[in-house]
């Protein structure tokens, strides 16, 4: 689930010119910020992560050279080295909420959940209307488990930005986990209204049609999915599992089939490949589809058991 994403931190006010000589504790000047800012804009990382060690030199206790450097390194994917100076920039942040947020997203790619929360938490203390913490918050808790705190934290997003396209994705994920289809539909649809060419809504959107029976405007979404990204393998495979509902076992074999040449190690469509063949009375290509999909994945429950079922 992706986080939004990690933003360098600059004081909200440009801070007094001092010079490097004034000593620990002083400010950075507007022209040593602007060129931080200048090299992330440029993309020039390396020579970002030198000039900001330079700036936690002269300014140690000062979070923007810490949030900087933890800034470089995360865009060098030195993912190990990015937790010290983000914590850093964080107890150093007077109150900013940003560098909280940024942590957050770092204990995330750390897999390092409760600190994450903690993170985001501590971010929205500071700053109630943050809406990017409020997302990521939400992102957290899904991960986690935590269905109705997550929807509650998307539903605050939304508050404060009811066209944010991001968190009303994961909220009607999050509402179709629930189980509460209508609410989900009604979700992604809003969604579909402000970008009309999500190919993953349209994709999702189905999913939760089909779930309700609704298997016409199903495949007619997951089709709309595929105009928009052909190689699409997961609306391929939904699309097949509408047809293949529809007792459309031809079309239901294409569609499996053209995922699987997307993602070959794709065990589910294997094993849906495998239930079409096997009602279309081709046993022999039918256990092949379920091996492959158990070779993939050997705990697969559901291949064990449909491979059960053919010679039983």
């Amino acid at each position: 689930m992706r986080q939004q994403k990690h933003k360098l931190t600059t004081p909200s006010k440009p801070g007094r010119q001092v010079p490097p000589s004034s000593g620990a504790g002083s400010e950075p000047s507007t022209q040593e910020i602007a060129k931080l800012v200048g090299l992330f804009n440029q993309r020039r990382y390396a020579e970002m992560e030198t000039f900001a060690r330079e700036i936690t030199e002269r300014y140690p206790k000062h979070g923007i050279g810490w949030s900087a450097m933890g800034t470089a390194l995360l865009q060098q994917g030195r993912h190990t080295e990015v937790l010290t100076p983000l914590q850093k920039a964080a107890d150093l942040s007077r109150g900013d909420a940003q560098p909280h947020n940024n942590l957050g997203n770092t204990y995330v790619k750390l897999g390092r959940l409760p600190e994450a929360e903690a993170s985001y938490r501590r971010a929205l203390e500071l700053s109630p209307g943050f809406i990017e913490a409020h997302y990521n918050l939400g992102n957290t808790l899904l991960k986690q488990g935590r269905l109705t705190e997550a929807e509650a934290s998307y539903r605050r997003a939304l508050e404060l930005k009811p066209d944010f396209v991001d968190a009303l994705s994961k909220l009607g994920n999050t509402l179709h986990t629930l189980g509460r289809l209508p609410e989900a539909e009604t979700s992604y649809r809003r969604v579909l209204e402000l970008k009309q060419d999500y190919a993953d809504a349209h994709s999702n959107l189905g999913i939760i049609l089909r779930d309700q029976g609704r298997l016409p405007e199903a495949e007619a979404s997951y089709r709309r999915a595929l105009e928009l990204k052909p190689d699409y393998a997961e609306a391929l495979y939904n699309l097949g599992n509408a047809l293949h509902d529809q007792d459309r076992l031809p079309e239901a074999e294409t569609s499996y089939r053209r995922a699987l040449e997307i993602k070959p190690d794709f065990y589910g469509a294997h094993n849906n490949l495998g239930n079409a063949l096997g009602d279309l009375g081709k046993l022999d290509d039918a256990v092949a589809s379920y091996q492959r999909a158990l070779a993939i994945k050997p705990d697969y429950v559901e291949a064990h058991s449909n491979l059960y079922g053919v010679f039983s």
